[in-house]
């Protein structure tokens, strides 16, 4: 987490955009693989495969509030469109398991939640899976309760200043 935060400082890259308790970086690009996954057509049953641009990115919680707060730092769901060049999408909580009409709770260290005191940081990791390279982003950080204050960690909203292409290639050439 420390290479994290010293990369966002060098680069320039510390915008971050407030909302209440809890302020968000923008986003760092922290590389690009491509996957190809096959499926077939629901209507001709026909074989095809798909290209996918796999986004890795991590961005950075900062607690502006007093008191100490958990934040969820992996294993979030990304919501948003998959062909889209300039993205806004959400990273949340995955939706609860249910087996046998019980919900299923994952373990703490799964979800690597993160106790930040006032004024300390926390990186989050997400991938953001689309069809075409990515020339803007907005995240926006929103876990959910799922699992009923069993963790106890930070539920709300906030989104972070506009990531671009643009910015992320002139900040790697410095």
């Amino acid at each position: 987490m420390k290479l994290i935060i010293y990369i966002l400082i060098v680069a320039g890259l510390t915008a971050f955009v407030q909302a209440g308790e809890l302020s968000m970086s923008m986003p760092t690009l922290d590389g690009i693989a491509e996957r190809i996954t096959k499926h077939k057509d629901s209507q001709t049953g026909d074989p095809f495969e798909a290209k996918w641009k796999i986004h890795h990115f991590s961005a950075i919680l900062r607690n502006d509030s007093d008191k100490t707060l958990k934040v969820i730092t992996t294993q979030l769901d990304v919501i948003g469109p998959t062909s889209q060049k300039n993205a806004k999408i959400t990273v949340t909580t995955w939706p609860p398991l249910i087996s046998k009409g019980s919900q299923v709770m994952p373990a703490a260290q799964d979800l690597r939640i993160v106790e930040i005191r006032s004024g300390e940081s926390a990186a989050i990791e997400f991938d953001v899976k689309v069809n075409v390279l990515l020339e803007s982003l907005v995240v926006t950080y929103c876990p959910k309760d799922e699992y009923k204050d069993f963790f106890g960690y930070w539920t709300g909203s906030i989104s972070s200043p506009m990531w671009t292409a643009e910015k992320s290639a002139e900040q790697s050439k410095k």
